[in-house]
């Protein structure tokens, strides 16, 4: 996958493992960042290293790295986390129809169509 013009490995989300750690790292990101208050630099340092960590997590240390440089911008770290949730998405959406493939290739109600 592709995060603000960075080549990542893709999320095999259909994976268990994989799955739960997205989920986790990302509601743990979401969490944090809802909880921000504070000065407009407390607000982007917090919210960049929210962001940071969680692709450090998911992807492997140093990729906040290879994604942002040495920029804590808030706007480049909200959309980096879009990209990544839209990715997400897709590959779901890619998921769910293979899945929806499979299980009418083997429906017993298909010999009836």
């Amino acid at each position: 996958m592709i995060i603000s013009g960075v080549q990542l490995a893709d999320l095999d989300l259909a994976d268990l493992e994989t799955a739960e750690r997205f989920e986790e790292e990302f509601l743990k990101c979401s969490n944090r960042i809802k909880k921000i208050k504070g000065t407009r630099v407390e607000i982007i340092r917090e919210n960049c290293c929210a962001v940071f960590e969680l692709f450090d997590n998911l992807f492997g240390d140093g990729t906040s790295k290879k994604i942002f440089g040495e920029k804590t911008n808030i706007i480049l770290c909200n959309k980096a986390l879009s990209e990544l949730v839209d990715e997400a998405h897709k590959i779901d959406e890619r998921n769910a129809w293979i899945t929806n493939e499979i299980y009418e290739k083997y429906n017993p109600d298909r010999a009836e169509r």
